[in-house]
Order: C-alpha cells, then structure tokens, then sequence
C-alpha cells in the first residue's frame, strides 16, 4: 500500500502559527489526535467519533498510534482541528483586541503570483510577489476565524484593498484566485502605530491587462 502523504498547511493553520508563533500545531497524527480528543470532546471518545464519522475503535487508534496515516479527508480535518486547539477562545479573542484599530499590525501576508493568480478569471500571473500589511482590523479578524473559507475570504479582502491604492479601483476580494500555498505570512518590526510604513500600492506596470480594469457602473 502507497504510504499517504502528510496534508499541505492550510491558510488557516498559517495564519494561525504566524499570530501565535508559540502555538505551532503538532506535526505527528498520534499528537493531533490526542489533543483535539481532549480538548475539543473532553476525552468524549464517542463523540469525536460520531462528529469524524468513524469508529470509537479507529479514533482510539489515531490517538495511540495505531494508525499513523488517516485518509486525506481525515488527515486534513484532524489537521485542522489540531491548529484550533493551540489556542482558546478567550485567548484568541485577547490577541484580536490588541490589534484590532491599529493602522498597522506587524503582521504582512506575501502572496504568489508566479502561478495560478487571477483577477476576475483571467491569469495576472506576474514574476513580482504581492505583500500586504495587514492593518489590525485584518490581523484580528484571522486571530478569530474558525475556517479555511472564513481566512481566504479575510486574506483576499487584503488583496483588494492592496490593488484599490493603484492605478485601478472597484475590486473585491471574491475578484481575486490563488493557491492557499502560494501565500505566507510573516511578522516584522515596524512601529504598530507608524501609518507610513503601510506598503506602497501596485504601480500601473503590475496590471496593464484587461483583467485589472476597474468594473463596469
């Protein structure tokens, strides 16, 4: 049998990591099992099976080890869930209300366009990377998001407001179409307070395509 691969990190499960550098998921099944088993269900073996779908017997294997290599779908939940639990719910709302108003948040997300970028269905692929402060508003809302939609949905709000500043107007971030591994997020050193320091907006030599025009009125 082909030993199945680990599942791509999610936006979420980067997001997640880069507002709360301390609280990585765990890399092994055994590991994520236990602690979403535990801290999700409260040790309710029943209970994460029934909401998993499965067998108390399989989710008892996932947490002692016996089964090391769940399916994709599975694998990419539990991977899910176990980012979730890094962190509590009071937790991330406090981490939420020290960004949140801030012009500027110490956090930027690089976005890809050297792939799969569209706007509005059409390539834009470029060799230039897009970065984008997230201001704190942005930043807070991913220290609360609960789902891989909600975060892309966050993420891509950011993109438009990034090409909003350019030559071009009028776009929203359903407008926009990129690989969730395409995008990273870091951390910096900027003054969470200096509104100098947002990034500079694309120039008109980044979307000179159809593509970028601004929406019919």
């Amino acid at each position: 049998m082909a030993r199945r691969t680990r599942p791509a990190k999610s936006l979420f499960i980067a997001a997640k990591e880069a507002l709360f550098p301390s609280r990585k998921t765990p890399k092994l099944v055994t590991t994520q099992a236990a602690q979403v088993l535990e801290r999700k269900y409260g040790g309710n073996v029943g209970a994460m099976a029934a909401d998993y779908r499965l067998n108390r017997s399989t989710v008892r294997k996932w947490a002692d080890g016996r089964i090391k290599s769940p399916s994709r779908e599975n694998a990419e939940r539990l991977q899910h869930d176990a980012a979730a639990v890094q962190t509590t719910a009071r937790g991330r709302k406090r981490r939420a209300e020290q960004m949140r108003g801030r012009p500027f948040s110490r956090h930027s997300v690089r976005v890809s366009r050297a792939g799969t970028f569209e706007i509005r269905g059409s390539p834009a692929v470029r060799r230039r990377d897009i970065e984008v402060d997230l201001t704190g508003d942005e930043a807070a809302a991913l220290a609360v998001a609960t789902t891989e939609e909600e975060t892309m949905e966050i993420v891509s709000d950011a993109v438009a407001r990034y090409f909003n500043g350019g030559l071009y107007g009028g776009f929203v971030g359903s407008d926009f179409t990129f690989e969730p591994s395409d995008t990273h997020f870091r951390s910096t050193s900027r003054p969470l307070d200096n509104p100098s320091n947002t990034q500079s907006s694309p120039g008109p030599s980044d979307e000179s395509s159809a593509s970028a025009a601004p929406p019919a009125t």
